[in-house]
C-alpha cells in the first residue's frame, strides 16, 4: 500500500488553493512536531516539503509518519 498524504489522519487540504486551481502544493501536513513554546500550538508544514526531502524530523518518501485516518 502505497502511503498517500491525502489518506493520512495529519493531513488537511488547503481548499482556497484547490479552489484557485493552484493544486496540492500548500496542502498541510498537522503531524504533531515542533510546538511553539508560547501557545503550545504545533506548526503546520507543507506536504509536499515534508515528502519530498530526508531531514531527520520529515516524513519522507516512505511516510514515516504516516497514520490512517
Amino acid at each position: 500500500m502505497t502511503k498517500l498524504c491525502k489518506d493520512c489522519k495529519h493531513y488537511r487540504k488547503d481548499w482556497i488553493s484547490h479552489l484557485l486551481f493552484m493544486g496540492d502544493r500548500y496542502d498541510r501536513c498537522f503531524r504533531p512536531s515542533d510546538e511553539n513554546l508560547v501557545t503550545g500550538e504545533s506548526y503546520a508544514k507543507f506536504c509536499e516539503i515534508e515528502r519530498k526531502y530526508e531531514p531527520p524530523t520529515a516524513c519522507g518518501k516512505e511516510g514515516k509518519y504516516w497514520e490512517e485516518k
